[in-house]
């Protein structure tokens, strides 16, 4: 045997079974483990009992006890475990997916321990019913840090069933006073697992996929399926401000039908949620199914660096994309949302970033099956709103607040206002394009205390039914908008013997300024009257004898 990496390995090539330190195997209701003899070049028995737990768990204890770690493998098989399995530092745990009917309130449960692989196995909790009193000790796999950190945990390729807490948990419960304590989880890997069935407790406490809590550096869940909770999907939660998780990657899982949240997170220095795909049926959807959710642990310190790209949402309710008001400089860049619902028929919404300096680019949101009122996009101030695709909501596209740049952005179908902006200022709306929106709506509408907005150079030309553009601001510039002229200029003439003509300015409102300029001598004094939303005349005190040519600029 050679000791390499924590994994013991044959160097004789002599095995018929998988090279392992330790073997499990089913003899009729027996389990019967053995262990490798080197001396002698051959398996040597160890246990064989119908308490399955308990063989199982020598095989883990002789292999460290004998090697200091090494490869445990249980072959297929039903295993009835009645008492915890609790893996050792430096253990490899594995099998051929045997099927371990856990009838204890954890199945694999691992404390202060490191350098440790859990996969291929199908764990299954054989009496869900009988395990909601017992509070966080129902798991599928349960791994905690209580006297000292855990690391290079990884946990792969299994499936988990009927769990009541959570299929895979990771806790760290080291007191974590100040901010400079050691992370309790390091180094985490939880990949390619099936977890499902989790139906069985109380919703928004038991019911958890996967779970990782409190102080976490280097986290990584990636390609796992989980379906069919009562609570979340994903769990990455701090607990306090000390306890914030750091390094976090969350990538390519399948997340269908989670009663509450499909990825939730909260506390976090730096995590990205990647190309996630999140399901619910309708039947499910409530007020509590949104589909990413991002929070701080505390008020006064803020999550940063959280990047949301590429993930596709389709059913939630009532928001798909959530970020709390007091994380800044998220990016939300990539995503296709669908399909939000509004339960409560209040604020539903397909992408909320109300916090600080934050990015929303190149999303598409198709609100073709929203329920009523359910609003595209809105974000807090000094953030950038660009080249998003939004089409077919029941209510606004963009709601825009102050110091933002809205550009770029596709608005399609949208029952209210393309883009709405009230008692928020200095925000520039560029390049936008709008097509139609309802009788009484405004393709971008500024409201209430709102000033020194810049609309330029938007697209309004396909609006026909409702309004194109209105504004309150005296200091507001709408100016260069396809369809919304502001600004237009041209040439007048008062033919000889005529005192007046009338121009008919083509200006989206009544102008504000009038300039005319005579090309010739007018002989008299002239002058620009009855200014209204379609025209203006010039006149000339009296007749001239020949014609006179004017040039105009008229602008709103």
């Amino acid at each position: 045997m050679v000791y390499e990496d924590f994994i013991w390995w044959d160097d004789r090539g002599k095995y018929t079974s998988p090279v392992a330190s330790a073997i499990v195997y089913k003899e009729g209701d027996y389990a019967v483990a053995k262990v490798w003899n080197e001396q002698w070049g051959r398996w040597s028995r160890i246990a064989k009992s119908t308490d399955h737990a308990s063989v199982i768990q020598s095989a883990i204890d002789e292999v460290y006890n004998r090697y200091g770690g090494g490869k445990v493998f249980i072959s297929e098989g039903e295993y009835t475990i009645n008492t915890e399995i609790t893996p050792k530092s430096n253990i490899i745990l594995t099998g051929d997916k045997p099927t371990l009917k856990h009838y204890s309130g954890n199945c694999i449960h691992g404390i202060d321990i490191s350098n440790v692989v859990i996969s291929n196995l199908k764990i299954v909790d054989a009496a869900p019913d009988q395990h909601t009193e017992l509070g966080g000790l129902t798991n599928g796999i349960l791994i905690e840090s209580i006297d000292t950190p855990v690391e290079n945990i990884m946990i792969l390729n299994n499936e988990v069933a009927h769990s009541v807490r959570e299929g895979i948990h990771l806790n760290n419960v080291l007191s974590k006073s100040s901010a400079t304590d050691n992370y309790g989880l390091k180094n985490i890997i939880i990949a390619g697992n099936y977890i499902h069935d989790l139906t069985t407790g109380t919703i928004g406490t038991d019911g958890n996929g996967i779970g990782v809590h409190r102080k976490s550096d280097g986290v990584i869940i990636e390609n796992n399926i989980i379906e069919n909770t009562i609570s979340t999907g994903i769990l990455v939660g701090s607990g306090s401000e000390f306890n914030y998780n750091k390094n976090v990657y969350i990538g390519r899982n399948i997340i269908r039908n989670t009663k509450r949240y499909g990825i939730d997170l909260s506390g976090l220095y730096g995590a990205i949620i990647h190309s996630n795909y999140i399901y619910n049926d309708d039947s499910i959807i409530d007020e509590n199914t949104y589909g990413i959710l991002v929070e701080s642990a505390t008020t006064t310190k803020p999550s940063y660096h959280v990047n949301i790209v590429e993930n596709v949402i389709d059913g939630a309710g009532p928001y798909a994309i959530y970020v709390y008001s007091n994380v800044n400089g998220v990016v939300v860049s990539h995503n296709k949302t669908m399909r939000v619902l509004n339960p409560t028929e209040i604020g539903a919404r397909h992408i909320v970033a109300p916090g600080q300096n934050n990015i929303i680019t190149h999303n598409e949101i198709d609100g073709s099956n929203d329920g009523s009122l359910v609003l595209g996009i809105l974000a807090g101030d000094y953030s950038i709103i660009a080249n998003n695709i939004i089409k077919n909501t029941t209510y606004n596209g963009i709601e825009v607040f102050s110091h933002c740049r809205v550009y770029g952005n596709y608005i399609s179908g949208c029952q209210r206002y393309g883009i709405h902006i009230v008692d928020h200022s200095y925000s520039i709306i560029y390049g936008n394009f709008i097509d139609d929106v309802p009788a009484d709506f405004y393709g971008i509408f500024e409201g209430g205390t709102s000033d020194y907005n810049i609309i330029e150079n938007n697209d309004v030309s396909q609006i026909t039914t409702g309004g194109k553009i209105k504004t309150v601001g005296a200091n507001t510039i709408v100016r260069r908008n396809i369809g919304y002229l502001t600004e237009n200029s041209g040439t007048a003439t008062i033919t000889a013997g005529n005192t007046s003509v009338t121009v008919n300015h083509g200006l989206a409102s009544t102008p504000s300024k009038v300039l005319v300029t005579p090309l010739s001598d007018p002989g008299d004094r002239y002058y620009v009257t009855n200014i209204t939303d379609t025209s203006f005349d010039i006149v000339i005190a009296t007749a001239p004898s020949a014609d006179v040519i004017f040039s105009w600029y008229a602008e709103v």
